[in-house]
């Protein structure tokens, strides 16, 4: 697999755009990190802070990106014992384990959906009561994880843990976009593309690809009339990369 020459577009936040370039360099492509977004505190800190006073009232903390991980460990040290903690994928579960967590449930695929389903069954399961659950969220997360297991009987708080804020700023990487001159667009939620969508001149989607991390994202970029050229599988970044990776390069000059 090979990138050589090819101009790749990577929206992520800065401080976790670097393995992503990394990755896209050591396959020969030229990446080029524009921060679409910009992860802060929540607006109201108190109801996450009252949760995680709390933690040991829990039975499930449930983290859906690196984001709500780094939230949750910026204010604790560690997890109570008997807590279990599910991911929505091998990302978010290496960050966890990365600070020496045990990670009790990955689901088979790294969607919301796939995670609330295989969370929903424990609620069927006999015990003492409904498992009570922590979600920590974006302010911009859908409903799909909370509905899903309130709707199976169980308990869950779900504070906005932290902010995802349009910070698209002007630069190199846009200029070469509005020219024609990237390769690659990488998308990994539908809000990198709404930061980017009214930025650029519509005549650019003809002359790019853009990259999908999942099926979410996909759905995001077609709703825009736009063509989804790969779609990760697995949805991971690595599987992302790998997408583009093997996908036909374009014809020389």
């Amino acid at each position: 697999m090979t990138l050589s020459g090819q101009r790749v577009l990577v929206l992520r936040p800065r401080r976790q755009a670097q393995g992503v370039a990394d990755a896209l360099s050591r396959l020969g492509a030229q990446p080029l990190v524009v921060p679409a977004l910009e992860i802060v505190p929540p607006e109201d800190p108190a109801p996450f802070e009252d949760a995680l006073s709390r933690l040991g009232d829990y039975d499930w903390l449930v983290l859906t990106s690196s984001n709500g991980v780094q939230a949750v460990f910026e204010r604790v040290n560690r997890l109570p014992s008997g807590l279990k903690v599910a991911a929505v994928g091998p990302t978010t579960a290496r960050e966890l384990e990365s600070r020496g967590v045990t990670v009790d449930l990955i689901p088979p695929v790294a969607t919301a959906e796939s995670l609330a389903e295989a969370l929903s069954r424990l609620a069927e399961s006999p015990g003492d009561g409904a498992p009570r659950v922590l979600f920590p969220k974006a302010n911009r997360a859908r409903d799909v994880i909370p509905a899903k297991l309130r709707a199976a009987g169980m308990r869950v708080d779900d504070p906005i843990a932290y902010r995802s804020l349009d910070a698209l700023g002007e630069g190199e990487g846009l200029e070469l976009l509005r020219e024609g001159k990237i390769d690659w667009v990488l998308l990994t939620s539908p809000s990198t593309l709404e930061a980017l969508i009214d930025r650029v001149d519509t005549s650019v989607w003809a002359r790019t690809r853009l990259a999908s991390i999942g099926p979410v994202t996909s759905a995001s970029i077609r709703r825009h009339g736009l063509e989804v050229t790969v779609e990760a599988k697995p949805h991971t970044l690595e599987g992302l990369i790998a997408a583009i990776a093997a996908y036909p390069p374009p014809p020389g000059p």
